[in-house]
């Protein structure tokens, strides 16, 4: 495994720049790696190499000079070793500024290629996607190209969740769990929440890979997205333990989206009076914009609505005789997109 070990920034940088150094080792058993070239790139100008290094020391040290006003990544190179990247952000890492990188040979990893469709199954250009390894908590990015697609090298053996984003459309995400040793295992890795996945083994130009798609919808301010099983107890508004499940799934969309705005409404089936299932779904609506505001969305951002049996999704209306199960469909709660902002992948990279 890759492992990245960051020490305490000293004292006598200057206020505009300062030193950034470290060892490269190896991943196998931690060795110093004597040789290897070393590139400092700058992230601000689309990975521009700033200054390459070659080193050949018996320490395997390296350090560069670098402003404090930029992001920068380091990325280590070594024949028979893949290239190992390391972000350097001076103004979210104020504290740091010793960087120990460790590397491995071609086998510890694999490729992941990627399409992105929409959600008629078409392909879709110019969508950033997120790959971020929950283990060293580093992030790369990439832009799909005119045919969808996307690629990244991966580390064997570590997590890694997925996100896919494109300006007007809600983002999807998916995971690739390396689950061996565990009981779940598909081959060597678990990918969940993708739509489409070819498993491992699989190899191209004699190398193992995992093929992925992912689907995003676009934002549709017409479309109404029903929540499945929340339930209320009889004339009661407040939130049940499966509801408050249910909802947290809506509190991810609204952070993972946070240019969208939403109502989210009530409805009953149309047994009782017309007064009383307005006023209750309105109850049980605000209800729940009131567990969604608790869990850290702005007020702003949701309202809540209750339409009673005013927007019934079948023929149960008053007098007609329906099953039970035809009445349920009627006691739903549901939300739909009320505006948005347009979504600004130019200014999306670090956010």
């Amino acid at each position: 495994m890759c492992f990245i070990f960051l020490a305490m920034l000293s004292m006598n940088t200057s206020a505009q720049d300062r030193t950034v150094s470290g060892v490269v080792r190896s991943k196998l058993d931690f060795s110093l790696i004597p040789e290897y070239s070393i590139d400092l790139l700058e992230l601000n100008n689309n990975n521009a190499v700033v200054q390459t290094k070659e080193i050949s020391s018996k320490n395997a040290s390296y350090s560069f000079d670098i402003n404090i006003d930029r992001d920068y990544s380091l990325r280590v190179r070594k024949k028979g070793y893949i290239d190992e990247v390391v972000d350097i952000q001076p103004e979210l890492e104020p504290k740091f500024n010793k960087y120990i990188i460790t590397i491995g040979d071609d086998t510890s990893s694999f490729l992941m290629e990627g399409m992105v469709l929409d959600s008629d199954n078409s392909t879709l250009d110019s969508v950033l996607v997120r790959i971020y390894n929950t283990m060293t908590h580093l992030e790369r990015v990439a832009y799909t190209d005119k045919y969808g697609m996307y690629s990244f090298r991966l580390r064997k053996g570590y997590d890694y969740k997925v996100k896919a984003k494109k300006a007007g459309y809600l983002y999807d995400d998916a995971e690739i769990i390396y689950c061996e040793n565990k009981q779940e295992k598909n081959s060597r890795y678990c990918l969940k929440y993708w739509n489409d996945v070819a498993y491992f083994p699989i190899m191209k130009d004699n190398e193992e890979f995992v093929l992925t798609t992912l689907k995003i919808e676009p934002i549709d301010l017409k479309k109404t997205y029903k929540l499945d099983q929340i339930y209320y107890d009889l004339n009661k508004w407040n939130i049940r333990p499966d509801a408050a499940t249910e909802l947290n799934k809506l509190v991810k969309v609204l952070i993972t989206n946070p240019e969208i705005n939403i109502e989210l409404s009530s409805h009953t089936d149309c047994r009782a009076s017309d007064e009383y299932n307005d006023t209750l779904s309105q109850k049980r609506a605000e209800s729940a914009v009131a567990y969604i505001v608790n869990n850290g969305i702005a007020p702003e951002r949701i309202t809540a609505k209750g339409y009673g049996e005013q927007q019934l999704v079948n023929k149960c209306a008053d007098g007609v005789s329906c099953t039970e199960s035809m009445h349920q469909a009627n006691r739903r709660t549901e939300f739909r997109i009320t505006s948005f902002v347009l979504w600004d992948s130019s200014t999306a990279v670090r956010e």
